[in-house]
Parts: structure tokens; C-alpha cells; sequence
């Protein structure tokens, strides 16, 4: 074998060595116990679009005028409460009666989509978001006119 011959192999394995404990150090530290893993912070729960409104409906006092303040995404009724989805990891007796005593007006549910629909007030929207059992909290899907 050459001296350039050498070289280059031992530049390749130095360059193996160097790629091999790169990526054997760069491994996630192990999680602590008590915390929860996957599991989305409260505000990261709120569709942004809802969130906006939200802020805007958190200015305006009761029948005020707070319906006009809906957009073609998020509906606002009277009283200051927005339509939403509430998407569930599970969908369990006890998370439905966790959620319905928590929203303003309950609409229907979706067991096989772990979908709950209803009418929620800004607090109330920050309030579920909280909850462990909800993934995320959105303006449902209206059909639009093109």
C-alpha cells in the first residue's frame, strides 16, 4: 500500500469515527418521570385563527355587538362565545362530562373523529385547552362558496 493510499484510508476512518460518535452523542437525554412527553402546551392547543378572535371578542363587552366580530373561519354569537371543535385523545364518559360542564352551549359529539362541538367563551377555550385528554381546540370546517 502507497503512502497516499494510507493516508486516504486513514482519513476515511477518522472520518467514520468522528460521524459515528457525533451521532451516538447527539441522542435525546432520557426523560425525566414526572414530566409528560408529547404533550402540547395549553396555547399551542388553540387554533391561531381562533386565538385571534378571541383577543378581539376579549375587548368587546357583552351583546355589545360581539357576533360582528366573526370572520369567515371563526363564528362569534352574541354573547362573546366562538364554535369549536374539541379534538380528544380519548373519548371517554368522563372527558365528555369534563367538557360539557365546561362550555357554554354543547352541540354534539363524534365519538368515531373524538370530536366535541359546541359554543365556548375565550376563558372557557383556554380553560379546556388545559385539560390533558384535549389535543386541540379549532374553528370547525365550514363549507365555502367558491
Amino acid at each position: 500500500m502507497t503512502s497516499t493510499n494510507r493516508i486516504f484510508h486513514a482519513s476515511i476512518w477518522t472520518l467514520l469515527s468522528f460521524v459515528i460518535l457525533t451521532c451516538s452523542s447527539s441522542k435525546d437525554p432520557k426523560p425525566t418521570p414526572n414530566k409528560k412527553i408529547n404533550q402540547p402546551a395549553a396555547e399551542s392547543k388553540i387554533n391561531a385563527a381562533l386565538r385571534e378572535v378571541m383577543e378581539k371578542v376579549a375587548t368587546v363587552s357583552e351583546g355589545a355587538g360581539a357576533s360582528s366580530l366573526s370572520t369567515s373561519r371563526v363564528r362569534v354569537d352574541q354573547q362573546g362565545n366562538l364554535h369549536c371543535y374539541i379534538y380528544l385523545t380519548q373519548m371517554t364518559e368522563t372527558n365528555i362530562a369534563a367538557i360539557q360542564s365546561r362550555v357554554a352551549k354543547f352541540e354534539r359529539l363524534d365519538e368515531t373523529s373524538k370530536i366535541i362541538q359546541g359554543w365556548l367563551s375565550p376563558k372557557q377555550i383556554d380553560e379546556i385547552a388545559k385539560l390533558e385528554f384535549v389535543n386541540q381546540i379549532t374553528p370547525p370546517d365550514y363549507a365555502h362558496k367558491f
